[in-house]
């Protein structure tokens, strides 16, 4: 017959010695633990790990032939406290700085806790419970412009006393700044800018440099839309401007956005030839309102003066061809609003019938 009793018993190291007597030779098991009994005399030992603290319920069993003939159940004691369940955290997924947050999480049943700052230091008042089902829940103000908010959770249960992790909860990002209108600016004169942004933030709009270029500090309003005029330098390429937003005590910077100045009109030309040797009226369409002028290939004048296209769009002007000429070539150099631009190189053919 098996017999098996707890010879010891290490509670640090959660170990149990298991001896006993069985058929001399047969195979002895405790769970993944196995030994052979003595062929003299039928004794047998084995140490078992991995137990918990607490009862351990251990089942040796005899095999011989690889057949099971017995088993018996024995109780291995380790004695010590079970440990506390772990402090985790539910929520919030980010803080809003200036106002009371809710903070919920888990921890053991029944057991009270404290509320600690990264010092130690409780910042939360009198001792708080955990409810019967390890819910633990508790608001606090996050400071003004605080860029997260940082605590640990104490608890206390039968005497035994366990802390979290240090928990970081960010604060809210402030809704990005997105540039609506204009797709392009008109440069000498004002021009009117729209977005959107964090709804109720007050605003100013920088320069590269983070210097302010729009008076006065502006407000978001409450549909996240923001606008501002600002007149665009006469000749400038683009316009380039920052929001700085600021909500809470958050103050946070977009990016830096560029907008184009527009491009004038291109030149058109209407005339498809030239009559050599007699003066010719040139006509075509550009930018309405530009002044120009009329340049040859290497950029020199060639008609006197500085012309307007009218509001139409239509220029017009007079140039006498050279005799015997077989083309005639110009460009004509458009300008408005301190922007000037060079048309392509035109070529007339003179025509000969």
């Amino acid at each position: 017959a098996l017999t098996a009793k707890v010879d010891s018993v290490d509670s640090i190291a959660k170990t149990a010695v298991v001896s006993g007597t069985a058929t001399k030779g047969a195979a002895i098991s405790i769970g993944d633990e196995s030994t052979t009994a003595n062929a003299e005399t039928g004794a047998w030992s084995l140490t078992v790990g991995g137990l918990e603290v607490g009862d351990n319920e251990l089942v040796v069993i005899q095999k011989v032939n690889d057949r099971e003939i017995d088993r018996v159940t024995v109780t291995a004691t380790v004695e010590g406290r079970a440990e506390l369940a772990p402090i985790t955290l539910s929520g919030p997924a980010s803080v809003t700085p200036g106002r009371s947050n809710t903070f919920t999480g888990k921890a053991e049943p029944g057991a009270t806790y404290r509320v600690l700052n990264v010092s130690g230091n409780q910042i939360v008042p009198d001792i708080r419970d955990v409810d019967d089902q390890g819910n633990w829940t508790f608001d606090r103000v996050v400071s003004n412009g605080a860029s997260n908010f940082r605590f640990v959770i104490e608890q206390t249960k039968n005497g035994q006393v366990a802390k979290s992790e240090l928990f970081t909860i960010n604060a809210t990002a402030l809704a990005p700044v997105k540039v609506l209108t204009p797709e392009r600016v008109t440069p000498g004169r004002s021009n009117t800018f729209t977005g959107t942004g964090e709804p109720g933030a007050t605003y100013r709009v920088l320069n590269i440099s983070g210097s302010q270029i729009v008076p006065n500090i502006r407000n978001v309003d409450n549909a996240g839309n923001w606008t501002f005029d600002r007149v665009v330098s006469n000749g400038a390429p683009n316009f380039r401007f920052v929001i700085e937003q600021t909500k809470n005590g958050q103050i946070e910077k977009s990016e830096l956005f560029t907008i184009d100045a527009a491009g004038l009109a291109p030149v058109t030309v209407d005339n498809r030839a030239v009559t050599p040797g007699v003066v010719n009226t040139f006509t075509g369409t550009g930018e309405p309102g530009a002044t120009y002028r009329v340049l040859n290939i290497s950029g020199t004048q060639i008609v006197p003066g500085i012309f307007e296209v009218d509001s139409e769009g239509e220029w017009r002007f007079d140039r006498a061809v050279s005799r015997g000429a077989t083309e005639f070539r110009f460009a004509l150099e458009q300008t408005k609003n301190g922007k000037t631009e060079l048309s392509e190189l035109f070529t007339l053919p003179a025509d000969t019938k």
